[in-house]
């Protein structure tokens, strides 16, 4: 999700713009889409893992780091921290800043508050 929010929203509508032939339709979730079945064209993923179906190819577009998290105040306690479970990326960025839990993020996602501190 986080390729759709931050590095293809600005870009779709310019591609629209230049193709009017072409129809687009985004659809953006962190469910595993078996692009076949579900009829895609065109899928950015963000995942490492084999490809299922053979028939599929692959192309790497970019390597963007992964990051760990957390807020400077949940490394410093050794009480039990709450529990958050999230099946998209969004939600979890707030969740490490209030010391809920540490994160795996995309180091383009949170580079700025790690910076910030």
């Amino acid at each position: 999700m986080l390729i759709a929010q931050f590095q293809l929203a600005d870009r779709l509508p310019t591609l629209a713009r230049q193709f009017p032939e072409l129809r687009i339709q985004l659809h953006v979730t962190d469910r595993f889409v078996d692009l076949v079945r579900e009829g895609f064209d065109v899928a950015v993923r963000r995942h490492y893992a084999a490809l299922t179906d053979s028939d599929l190819v692959r192309r790497r577009m970019r390597d963007e780091p992964i990051t760990l998290v957390s807020a400077p105040s949940n490394i410093a306690q050794a009480a039990p921290k709450p529990v958050f479970y999230a099946d998209e990326s969004v939600s979890l960025f707030p969740a490490a800043e209030m010391g809920l839990d540490i994160v795996c993020l995309p180091k383009v996602f949170s580079a700025q508050a790690v910076g910030d501190g």
